[in-house]
């Protein structure tokens, strides 16, 4: 691990790449917001809904649709419809682009299946719609959760500081700015779809995350402190320690919050998803700064305040001597 804290410089012009190009295509491009989606909708009534056949034919016809005009829904939701009657069952299948001609040309197809082959029931109803629904903006609750999880973040902080010390709260909060410009600038590096106002909510979930993993390597770093055995060690010599015998503990934090994040994701209906996903970002930039970034350069915060500390030892000695003398 000595090798990996020599390592500071590389470490930061890694990060200051990727932060910088990060920067450079916000400014050009922003981040990747979609705007809209387009929506078809196929309801069909309770007549329909207890024929289970004829909901299969329904299902392929619309697949086949689909296939034939060469586009392929980002996801599908079935559920009741909205300001319609419970008797209605909707499957919504919702893409963000998709040509004008091959939309209608789908909704033909689909509805002419409809007319020739499924509705054998005179009862049944099924209606086939395209409409353009608009990705609502999240800023202002990405701007709540935002301030709270930051509130969060100072409150470890300032904990971080009185148990133990200056010195790893200096280093805690380097991290956490770290990690929160790195999620931004990967976010717009990697054009992952975001809804607008959630970057910053990602930036704050960073830092509080970077925040708690370091908090693992600071009660490490205490203990050794405490330590008859470890006490004396230099800075590169504990940081060493408590990062050898920490790391397993933090990746497994970071996977099991990794696997949550993916579980809930994979279940999540997809609007829900397009919030849950990108989270992966943060943690990973967390883990990145936590299991490298953050013992090479608390090497160099702890040396410094260590010997700042051998000197106002030093001092106060002295002083004790000439009161004595």
């Amino acid at each position: 691990m000595r090798k990996v804290f020599k390592l500071l410089p590389v470490w930061a012009a890694i990060s200051a790449f990727i932060i910088l190009a990060g920067v450079i295509l916000m400014a050009l491009l922003g981040f990747h917001t979609p705007s809209q989606a387009n929506v078809l909708e196929v309801s069909y009534n309770i007549a329909v809904k207890n024929d289970e056949a004829a909901v299969q034919k329904l299902e392929t016809a619309c697949e086949d649709a689909f296939k034939a005009q060469g586009i392929d829904p980002e996801s599908v939701q079935t559920g009741t419809g909205v300001n319609t009657s419970q008797d209605l069952t909707v499957i919504r299948y919702i893409f963000r682009k998709v040509d004008a001609a091959k939309r209608m040309a789908a909704q033909s197809a689909i509805e002419a299946k409809v007319e020739s082959d499924i509705l054998t029931n005179s009862i049944a109803e099924v209606s086939v719609v395209w409409h353009e629904e608009s990705v609502q903006p999240l800023t202002e609750s990405g701007w709540r959760g935002a301030v709270g999880i930051t509130v969060a973040a100072v409150v470890a902080l300032i904990y971080i500081g009185i148990r133990f010390g200056v010195g790893s709260a200096l280093t805690g909060l380097v991290l956490a700015a770290h990690d929160s410009l790195l999620t931004v600038a990967l976010l717009a590096a990697t054009r992952i779809p975001v809804a607008a106002g959630t970057p910053v909510l990602y930036a704050a979930i960073a830092a509080i995350l970077s925040i708690l993993l370091w908090l693992v390597l600071c009660a490490k770093l205490r203990a050794l402190s405490k330590d008859p055995a470890t006490h004396s060690l230099e800075a590169a010599e504990a940081v060493e320690e408590a990062a050898n015998t920490s790391w397993k503990l933090i990746v497994i934090i970071g996977a099991s919050v990794a696997a949550v994040l993916i579980v809930l994701g994979g279940v999540a209906v997809s609007g829900v998803r397009a919030l849950i996903l990108p989270a992966l970002i943060p943690v990973a930039a967390a883990l990145y700064s936590t299991l490298v970034f953050g013992p090479a350069l608390h090497v160099h915060v702890k040396g410094a305040f260590d010997r700042l500390a051998k000197k106002r030892s030093a001092r106060y000695v002295g002083k004790q001597k000439q009161t004595k003398e």
